[in-house]
């Protein structure tokens, strides 16, 4: 993400963020991070609780994600 393209259509109000919370200039480019964990039940979204040698799972499952987001390097001239 580019937060100096940060456009919410209020022009005072987007440069302050510009200036103030995203710090463009110090920071061109920005990187999202986002953790979640949560329990998630099978048979509520319709699925089969799996079973291996007659042990069948918990219907709640625990669910734990990372996910990192980050801009694409910009392109050598000679890889494009």
């Amino acid at each position: 993400m580019e937060p100096a393209a940060f456009d919410s259509g209020n022009r005072l109000r987007d440069g302050r963020a510009r200036a103030s919370v995203c710090e463009t200039d110090a920071f061109p480019e920005s990187l999202l991070l986002a953790e979640a964990d949560f329990e998630v039940s099978l048979t509520a979204h319709g699925m089969r609780r799996p079973a291996l040698l007659g042990l069948v799972t918990d219907d709640l499952v625990q669910v734990s994600l990372v996910a990192t987001a980050r801009p694409d390097p910009v392109p050598s001239p000679t890889t494009r």
